[in-house]
């Protein structure tokens, strides 16, 4: 839900390119964030048509982000706009990220629950047993450091702010899995890592996109994804892309 994972993109695509990033209402304030793909979609488009009112839009969304991104494209085009899509290492294959169990703690929500069992079992490689062995505020704070050293969240955030960190993701991964995408009246560019066999190589946008998809495969897993040397990668794509129309905008959506 935060954009800091774009820093890195950010930075190899030059100071010459302009970005805005969108992250997910609650992060700041505490409340106020969105429960399903459509509305956060709607609400990024606010914040996006204050910085430009009109097309074209050029947009890119990363793992869940890729969602947001879609459906705003979605509607952009159902509004005549002309929109040119990027996602990154997200889509709709069914893919889920492993589940983990939490012993029942008094001082997690059920909300905090599940953004921390996502937050483990996706990106710091937990096991059931690990999260077991660990009393509720040695937990957090286990987790809050090992999420820090992985650039996850930002070097400064505070417990509290991670606990709220934990709640905007469990809320978005709710959305997630909720979320119906309607078909895309354009095409789709995906960027994404390697698959095994019997994965959607178009990771279920092949009957979405009505334009097609055109896939970069880029070496590395999902957490790694725009971190060296697959974002270098990401990079150079992207900017063969948007090299004939710089310096328009590009929204990151996350």
């Amino acid at each position: 839900g935060t954009v800091h994972c774009y820093v890195p993109l950010a930075r190899h695509l030059g100071i010459d390119q302009p970005l805005y990033g969108i992250q997910s209402l609650g992060l700041e304030n505490g409340n106020g964030h969105l429960s399903n793909i459509e509305s956060m979609a709607a609400s990024y488009l606010e914040e996006l048509r204050a910085i430009q009112p009109d097309g074209p839009y050029k947009i890119a969304g990363y793992s869940m982000g890729a969602a947001v991104a879609y459906e705003m494209a979605v509607q952009l085009r159902s509004e005549g706009e002309s929109v040119s899509l990027f996602l990154l290492d997200g889509g709709f294959n069914g893919k889920s990220s492993e589940q983990s169990a939490l012993t029942q703690a008094e001082q997690l929500t059920a909300t905090e629950r599940e953004g921390l069992e996502e937050l483990a079992a996706a990106h710091l490689g937990a096991t059931v047993e690990s999260l077991r062995e660990l009393a509720t505020d040695e937990l957090m704070n286990h987790y809050l450091v090992s999420a820090k050293q992985l650039n996850l969240v930002p070097a400064d955030i505070s417990i509290d702010q991670f606990r709220q960190f934990l709640r905007v993701m469990a809320s978005n991964q709710l959305a997630l899995k909720s979320y119906r995408p309607q078909p895309y009246e354009g095409a789709v560019t995906l960027f994404r890592t390697p698959v095994s066999d019997g994965n959607d190589p178009y990771y279920g946008l092949g009957d979405l996109a009505l334009g097609g998809v055109e896939v970069h495969e880029v070496p590395g897993n999902h957490t790694a994804f725009l971190e060296d040397p697959g974002v270098r990668i990401v990079a150079e794509k992207l900017n063969d892309y948007l090299l004939d129309n710089q310096p328009e905008l590009v929204a990151l959506a996350n």
